[in-house]
């Protein structure tokens, strides 16, 4: 039975194999990490969709890839081109091997902050928006 804790799982996994330029550090399924960690990535789930019997499943998601820099215009550079990368492989991963029944990338978002958290530089981030259909087995009537 597919849940959305198996389907996040399956995106970390994909997101390690997959062939970006510059590979990420760190991929994971919540916010922001340490400047070590950079180029990262985090996948959040924003709503799930279903009914009760239902076998059916649509989950809204963000992958948010984060980049730092020295520079603002580095920052950005770098996580929009690695948010294209992902967004043109999850376009061809045929619904990442089977585990959802329909994978759709959606619009893109962009921001970058300065702080101290990034060794004193910037950290921009790009977030793909996903939406994922997939399988799980009805309710049993009895139980």
């Amino acid at each position: 039975m597919a849940v959305i804790n198996d389907i996040v799982q399956s995106l970390i996994a994909w997101l390690a194999a997959a062939e970006l330029s510059p590979k990420l550090r760190e991929i994971t399924s919540v916010g922001t990490l340490p400047a070590a960690a950079y180029p990262q990535a985090a996948i959040l789930v924003d709503e799930e969709e279903f009914s009760l019997g239902d076998a059916e499943v649509t989950a809204s998601l963000r992958v948010r890839v984060a980049c730092t820099a020295g520079r603002p215009a580095e920052a950005i550079a770098g996580s929009r081109e690695l948010a294209h990368q992902l967004r043109a492989a999850l376009n061809q991963s045929h619904n990442l091997g089977g585990r959802v029944k329909r994978l759709r990338a959606g619009g893109m978002r962009y921001s970058a902050i300065r702080g101290d958290h990034a060794e004193g530089g910037v950290i921009a981030t790009a977030e793909v928006e996903l939406e994922a259909k997939y399988c799980v087995q009805p309710l049993a009537a009895d139980g």
